[in-house]
């Protein structure tokens, strides 16, 4: 009698452990995420040019939303905005020669400034690869961003804007596109390839995986960096230029 007794003690001790783990696993794959948004601002007398690339860069971002507005600089630069965002801002400048690029956390930090170059868009044909829309990216970086003092910083907002949450209703749990970031040249390069696995009985390659680029494709070239306040500017690619001419 002892002996069934203790059985059963130890049966009902093992069948509720079992079922902590099973609320604590329903738990984690059913709960409220806290969501970190992308939001775009874009002028709504705009380019083709800015108008391609804010499409491109929502198809890369599934926290991605569009606003479009007149006044978008006192809303991007004022601190009462949107909390847990990552705020991007898209301008032309004079005669809409130069396309700039403002990057800041929502949550503090500091304030980047980008001309892009050298920007081809999705539609262009020489890509080829192909990827699931909003499936997770592999990122990779170069070593230049544990370096650089300032591509440190850009690194941690690149990856929180790049990055999708667990859960997440738009974002597919599949990784099939790898996104990279060189620094070459003073100018931060942006590639997205697809990956692509091959069959070692079939193909007697050595490199059973093979990247084909999905596009877009552009470069950054930081122009300003500014602290919390417009006034606290630490990095300005101008002052450098004349500093370095002068010596």
């Amino acid at each position: 009698v002892f002996e069934n007794s203790f059985k059963w003690i130890e049966f009902v001790k093992e069948f509720k452990k079992y079922n902590k783990m099973k609320t604590e696993l329903s738990a984690f794959i059913f709960k409220k995420i806290k969501k970190k948004l992308a939001v775009i601002y874009l002028k709504k007398n705009s380019c083709k040019k800015t108008r391609f690339f804010c499409e491109d860069l929502k198809k890369l971002l599934p926290n991605g939303r569009v606003i479009l507005s007149s006044s978008i600089k006192d809303s991007f630069f004022s601190n009462g905005e949107r909390k847990r965002s990552i705020l991007i801002l898209l301008c032309n400048g004079k005669k809409n020669k130069n396309l700039y690029f403002f990057l800041r956390n929502s949550e503090g930090g500091p304030i980047f400034q980008f001309i892009i170059n050298n920007l081809y868009s999705l539609k262009r044909s020489i890509f080829i690869g192909n990827a699931m829309k909003w499936s997770k990216p592999i990122l990779t970086f170069d070593k230049n961003f544990l370096n650089i003092p300032h591509l440190r910083l850009l690194r941690s907002v690149l990856s929180k804007l790049v990055k999708s949450k667990v859960n997440h209703h738009n974002s597919e749990p599949y990784f099939d596109h790898m996104i990279s970031f060189f620094y070459y040249n003073s100018k931060i390069w942006f590639r997205n390839y697809q990956i692509n696995f091959f069959d070692k009985k079939k193909n007697l390659k050595k490199n059973p995986i093979q990247f084909i680029e999905i596009g877009p494709r552009f470069s950054l070239f930081l122009r300003k960096l500014w602290g919390k306040n417009l006034n606290e500017i630490i990095y300005d690619s101008k002052i450098i230029k004349n500093l370095n001419n002068s010596l």
